[in-house]
């Protein structure tokens, strides 16, 4: 994944930097378009909006999906970062490249595996501040089906295709 966002980071930058917003979602994540475009006319173009998952310490279990090699990343707690959904500006994407591709090396970030982890330190190094969307809500049960149905938030996170597929039915 951090190699694809490299890649779309790059793309972005050269060539769709115009855009007023660019928005990542995982597969998981249910959006209510019209909800995600009334709040998108909220956010300034200054800053990176998503939630924000704790300082946690890398994990090296080498078995795991989330493995970080400590030649990589040494240090013992990974930064605040964004968490699997994030809206970047379009103007901030050549900010988001320059750290990718910034001398000196000394300052270069490896591709860890984690890639919201890996944008947030290119934020970081950017000095791009990282602001929390408001109109995220986490829920991985189907309670949230009715709990949210007149929630005034856009993007439902963590759900099974299954979950998401009664969302659609229930809120078209």
């Amino acid at each position: 994944m951090t190699l694809k966002t490299i890649a779309a980071i790059r793309w972005t930058a050269l060539n769709c930097y115009k855009a007023r917003f660019i928005l990542k979602l995982d597969t998981d994540t249910f959006l209510r378009p019209n909800l995600f475009l009334n709040q998108l006319s909220q956010l300034s173009l200054n800053y990176i909006y998503g939630p924000h998952r704790k300082p946690m310490p890398p994990n090296h279990d080498k078995f795991c999906k989330w493995y970080t090699d400590p030649l990589y990343f040494p240090y013992k707690m990974l930064p605040p970062a964004l968490s699997t959904t994030y809206i970047i500006p379009g103007l901030l994407f050549g900010k988001l490249y320059q750290a990718i591709i910034l001398k000196p090396q000394d300052l270069t970030l490896p591709a860890l595996p984690i890639e919201d982890i890996y944008v947030s330190l290119l934020a970081f190094k950017a000095k791009i501040k990282i602001l929390k969307f408001p109109g995220i809500v986490f829920s991985g049960r189907e309670k949230a089906l009715s709990k949210y149905k007149n929630t005034s938030k856009s993007l439902i996170m963590n759900l099974s295709n299954k979950t998401i597929k009664k969302f659609w039915d229930v809120l078209k």
